[in-house]
């Protein structure tokens, strides 16, 4: 039996696999910062299944992995493989960045849980390296890279590279961002509170309202300028469809970086929600490079909506 986990900066997803990592047995899903470690929620989890007797693990974490030692990146966590495998007396525990455990997720998923943006398939490491991108509390983005009789998986910190404005109404928002931060990374804007971020933008600078009877109430900002663009609200939609051209841009800069011949994902709940709003603006986006609009052309481009996928990959890398 494997134990596998995708420890993100919000929710911490952990499930039991066959020794084959391929039939998921029970999952649970936990709030990341109601505990102190990764050894705590894991403990909680075989405490919530008493039967349960793992005899190896694998952890997809959100941040670098160096040496076996993890430290997260939205987390308080230091997570080291060999103090979890002393605690649980288990073989052995892989540590992975969290965007290697998606990506590979995403490459073994159902074709029924794949909707294809762009291209005729979904993209396929066959074809040569796939690039995965996932707006989510953080901005993930890593690549998959075909050589001689397997594939390699290369995290990268890539959505902490500094956002470029493309046209003079981003170049206002980054001023509006740098104000209240000073330096602005890609993922400050395409993930987290960002689309909250571009909202307050739009409210505050674009002279666009919406009024007191479209107020949407969730908690989560992202979630309710979705709510709000759904009803029509006018900032929301705006803001929507200026996240949208972003989040199209830098997917794009993520198949150019790359030479991802073998094709880009877009993982996740807000990425599809975006796409199912303002589909046409994230595609134009993606195609605007300039001379290298024919290549992006030849590039499929795939939603993986299921937030879960991680779990699949980590529960395939354990047998890495």
């Amino acid at each position: 039996m494997i134990l596998a986990g995708d420890l993100g900066g919000t929710n911490a997803r952990l499930a039991l696999y066959d020794g084959r990592g391929k039939r998921r047995i029970v999952e649970k899903t936990y709030a990341a910062r109601h505990f102190r470690s990764a050894a705590q929620v894991i403990r909680t989890f075989l405490d919530d299944h008493p039967g349960a007797k793992p005899l190896r693990a694998s952890l997809g974490i959100a941040g670098p992995v160096h040496a076996g030692v993890c430290v997260a990146t939205n987390l308080p966590w230091v997570v080291d493989a060999r103090k979890l495998a002393r605690a649980f007396s288990w073989e052995k525990v892989a540590l992975h960045n969290d965007m290697i455990a998606l990506a590979w997720g995403c490459a073994v998923s159902a074709p029924s849980d794949a909707c294809i943006l762009h291209g005729s398939k979904t993209p396929s490491i066959k074809s040569g390296v796939v690039g995965v991108v996932a707006p989510g509390t953080g901005l993930g983005e890593c690549y998959l890279v075909p050589t001689s009789g397997h594939t390699v998986g290369m995290p990268t910190e890539g959505g902490h590279a500094d956002f470029a404005p493309r046209n003079e109404e981003e170049s206002a928002l980054l001023a509006y961002a740098q104000s209240q931060f000073g330096r602005v990374s890609t993922e400050r804007i395409l993930c987290g509170d960002g689309l909250g971020l571009v909202h307050r933008f739009v409210q505050s600078h674009l002279g666009l309202v919406d009024g007191e009877a479209s107020q949407a109430t969730h908690a989560d900002p992202n979630k309710r300028v979705v709510a709000l663009a759904q009803t029509g609200a006018p900032a929301a939609r705006k803001a929507v469809q200026m996240f949208a051209s972003m989040l199209g841009a830098e997917l794009g800069n993520v198949a150019l970086r790359g030479l991802t011949r073998g094709g880009v994902f877009l993982s996740g709940s807000l990425g599809a929600a975006v796409v199912g709003l303002e589909r046409e603006a994230v595609l134009s986006a993606y195609f605007a490079k300039g001379r290298f609009q024919e290549f992006l052309a030849s590039v499929s481009l795939t939603l993986v909506a299921r937030t879960d996928v991680g779990l699949d990959g980590s529960a395939r890398l354990a047998l890495v």
